[in-house]
This record gives structure tokens, sequence and C-alpha cells, in this order.
């Protein structure tokens, strides 16, 4: 008997059936499944091209397009049945059309001033459309198109303009000189070519607070001072020693700018004894609002009689300047009146055997007076700066017109000179 491979042959017929029941039921299952995942994609696909339209049209709205604005042959609907595109050409999911209004409305420029608005077939010519019922301005304020295009400038023309712009202000300061007035206007100035220049070189200052020195060849070529006067109450004269200053310049006194009377000083003694006994050097300065040679005379014979008992090695200054706010009375001189009153009273300085010097801001030196008639006289430039702009030659300069420095408790005027008066 061949029990066992009766036996055999009956268990394969029975799993071969089990088999194709097994793969008919997994193709039913695969096939219902597939059925359902096509419904939700179909529902899904069509829920967001809903949504896309609606957000298409609430766009437009915003932005002010009726749909007959916009340019497409074919409406969506339309793209969606009856169409003989591929899937490929629809590319429906690509919605760059629908999702930027902005390239929906974007003009063609024919680049000579004229602007053509794809949507409308509207154009702008010079800043209007061709209907002339309508400026850009408000044919831009309705979104129909954007902004007036002119050809751009190519970087070549650019260049040239910068370069252009650079020479002119290099020629300007080869030739003019900038004035700033205390209102704070500008104002650029011919420089007069018959006027010397100062050589100083902007490297050369050295400023360690809060002394200005100048060097040459690696040596300090310059001496510190201060100018003081009553309004600096408390001066230790030997400490303003011992801090660096070199000099002081003393305010003798002055005339009223408005009542016209002379008044000396009331520090005047007691800074020339006190600047001597220290071992500084001695100059002084007159503030003066003379309007007549007579005037002039009067100023310079107090001056001089203040000083005659003391040792002035530094120069004898005059101060002549307009009032920051107020009315002075020089201010109702011309240039050629100020100029004449200041050379007399700089040359009976002179006369009488001490060195003479003329004090005065840029503005004041370059516009108010004629530098080239007062040319042998030396110069105290007052200007605030960390190097001096003033363009032709200058002796003595205050850097600072309320510095401070040990010796002195109140602020005072810091300067360098670039001459040793004193040994000259």
């Amino acid at each position: 008997m061949r029990l066992t491979d009766d036996y055999y042959e009956d268990e394969k017929d029975s799993s071969k059936l089990f088999l194709y029941m097994v793969l008919f039921m997994s193709v039913v299952v695969l096939g219902v499944t597939g059925l359902v995942f096509w419904m939700n994609h179909e529902e899904k696909s069509g829920s967001n091209f809903e949504l896309a339209k609606q957000q298409t049209a609430e766009r437009r709205q915003a932005a002010g397009i009726s749909e007959e604005q916009v340019p497409m042959e074919k409406s969506v609907d339309s793209l969606i049945s009856g169409s003989t595109l591929t899937s490929d050409q629809l590319n429906i999911w690509d919605l760059s059309a629908l999702n930027s209004v902005e390239e929906v409305e974007t003009p063609k420029s024919t680049k000579n001033g004229t602007v053509t608005n794809q949507t409308t077939g509207e154009t702008i010519v010079d800043g209007s459309s061709n209907n002339g019922s309508e400026n850009s301005a408000a044919i831009l304020a309705e979104g129909k198109t954007s902004v007036y295009d002119m050809p751009d400038k190519d970087d070549e023309e650019v260049a040239e303009e910068e370069e252009t712009k650079e020479d002119e202000e290099d020629t300007n300061h080869d030739t003019q000189t900038l004035i700033t007035r205390a209102d704070g206007t500008e104002e650029w100035v011919e420089l007069n070519e018959n006027l010397a220049k100062n050589n100083y070189s902007k490297s050369r200052f050295v400023y360690k607070n809060p002394i200005m020195s100048y060097y040459l060849n690696g040596k300090e070529a310059s001496w510190c001072g201060v100018d003081i006067s009553s309004k600096q109450e408390g001066v230790d004269f030997k400490k303003l020693k011992k801090a660096g200053c070199d000099f002081v310049m003393i305010k003798v006194g002055g005339r009223g700018y408005s009542s016209g009377e002379i008044v000396l000083d009331e520090k005047l003694k007691d800074y020339m004894t006190g600047a001597k006994n220290a071992g500084l050097d001695i100059g002084v300065y007159f503030f003066s609002q003379a309007i007549t040679e007579d005037e002039v005379e009067e100023e310079v014979e107090t001056l001089l009689e203040a000083i005659k008992d003391y040792s002035v090695k530094y120069p004898v200054v005059i101060q002549m300047q307009e009032i920051e706010g107020d009315i002075a009375r020089v201010d109702s001189l011309d240039m050629d009146s100020r100029t004449e009153l200041t050379k007399l009273f700089l040359s009976e300085v002179e006369d009488a055997g001490y060195k003479p010097m003329l004090y005065g801001n840029k503005e004041w030196l370059v516009t108010k007076i004629d530098l080239e008639a007062l040319a042998e006289y030396d110069v105290w430039l007052s200007q605030e700066a960390d190097t001096p702009d003033y363009p032709y030659e200058f002796n003595m300069w205050q850097y600072e017109k309320t510095g401070k420095i040990s010796g002195i408790s109140e602020e005072t005027g810091l300067n360098i000179c670039f001459v040793d008066y004193a040994k000259e």
C-alpha cells in the first residue's frame, strides 16, 4: 500500500484550491481600496481648486480688478471640462497666473517714455494717458499700470556724473574756502591769490588733552598758552606753568560795543604780576569797538599806559569783532573802514615797540576786513576744530574757547603758538 503517497496527493489538491481563494480575495481588497483612494483624491482636487479659485477672486477684489480684466482666453472651468489639453499642458497646480495679480498687471514699456497696460491696452505718454482724460498718478492710484518707465542711466553715465561732482569739489578746495557763520549758514569764498598760504600739515598736529602741539622733524615746534580775563576768577599761575603752559594772553580792557565807553579789566594788574612771578611769558589783547580814528587813538593810548610797567614779550593784539545775537558799533562800518581803523591800531602799537597782532575767526578775517591790506601783520586765528582749515598764514591758533587746564578753575581759551615771541 502506498498510504503515504495517497495522502500526499490529496493534501496538494486542497492546498492549491486554498491558494487560489487567497489570491482572489487579495485582488478584491486591492480593487476596493484603490476605488476609495481615487474617490477621495477627486474630492480633494475639487476642493483645492475651489479654494484656489476663491482666494484668487478675493485677491482680485482687493486689487480692484474685475473678472473681465484678467487676460485669460478660457475660464478655469472650461479648462477642467471640455478641454482637449493634456494634464501636462493644463498644469492646473501651477497657479502663478492666479496667485500673482502683479504679474498679470505688468505693463510693457516702449522705453521711450511710454507705458502700455496689457490689461486695458491703454498707453501713457509723458505722464498722461493717450486720451488725455487721466494722468499717470490717477491711473497708478487705480492700480491699472505700474510706475512710469523711462530708460535707466547706464553705469558709464553714473560714473561720469560722480567724477564730475568730485572734480568740482576738488576745484572748490583749490580756489575757494568754506565759511561757516555763527548762524550755521555756509558760503564758499574765492581765495585771494595775493595772500601767502599757510604750510601747516594736519598730520603734524598732536593733541594730548588739553594741550595741542605741532611737530617738525620729530621735535615739538610750538608753544602752549591760555587767554584770560576777569571771567577766570581763580588762576594759579604756578600750577598753570607746571601743566605745560608757556605763555598767557591777558585782557587789558575794551570799549563797550553798545555804550562806547572804555573799561580796563579788573584783574589786569593781578594777572600781569602773577604771570611774571610764575615765569610765564606775557601777551595782551584789547577789545576794540572804535568807529573813528580818534577812538582808535584813545584805545591805543589807554592800552599802552596800562602795560608800560610790565614785560610784554608776546604780541599786543587788537580784537575787533561782531557780537553774536546783538548789534555792535563796528557793524555800522564797511570793510574798508574796519580795515583802516585796524591798521591804524596795529601801526600805533608797533611804533610803541611792541609786536602787533590781529585776532579774528575765519569769517571775520576772510569776509569782514581786507586781509591783503593787513598782510604785514601776524594773525591770531580763533577756530574750534581738530585742525584749522584757515587757508592763509597765521602765527597763533585758539583751538578751544572753553577749555579746561590745571591752574584755572573756570573754562578758558586754549592756544598754540608757532613762534617763540619771547626770543625774538
